[in-house]
């Protein structure tokens, strides 16, 4: 969801209680400014309602599907340094100028076997690195690509 998009849904959100008053202009703008704050800064979907005796009850709630993808392509902009590898592990991904845990996943294990002195261990290990990080050899990532390559 945009910012534009989330502010406007707030703006059309919030009941303006007791029209024409001060206070519930106050309040509306109030309630406005802390809604855009925590949209810009958690991507929270935010919700504004009027409750009984006028009273307003602000709740939101994090995109899933957007902090999913986030930290997932967080994940992927890791250097492969960081997954703890033997020596020989860490020289095929090197040799093989793999920098990132998004380039590694997605190379097949045929592929990941073409590399030079690559095998079964440095396969095993890599898949045991991998696992736990919900990541494995031939995934899609779409939507992703290397630091090094962005604008």
């Amino acid at each position: 969801m945009s910012e534009e998009h989330a502010r406007s849904t707030v703006l059309q959100d919030a009941p303006a209680a007791q029209e024409g008053t001060k206070l519930a202009e106050s309040l509306q703008f109030t309630l406005t400014s802390m809604a855009e704050r925590l949209i810009i800064q958690s991507n929270a979907k935010v919700v504004v309602v009027k409750g009984r005796e006028g009273a307003y009850i602000v709740e939101f709630a994090m995109h899933e599907a957007d902090t999913e993808q986030a930290r997932r392509h967080r994940l992927l902009d890791k250097d492969v340094i960081t997954l703890d590898l033997s020596v020989r592990t860490s020289s095929i991904l090197q040799n093989a100028n793999i920098r990132y845990i998004g380039q590694l996943v997605q190379l097949t294990e045929r592929e990941f076997l073409t590399r030079k002195n690559a095998g079964r261990k440095p396969l095993v290990e890599l898949r045991r690195v991998l696992n736990p990080l919900g990541l494995d050899f031939g995934m899609s990532v779409e939507g992703w690509a290397p630091p090094s390559q962005r604008e």
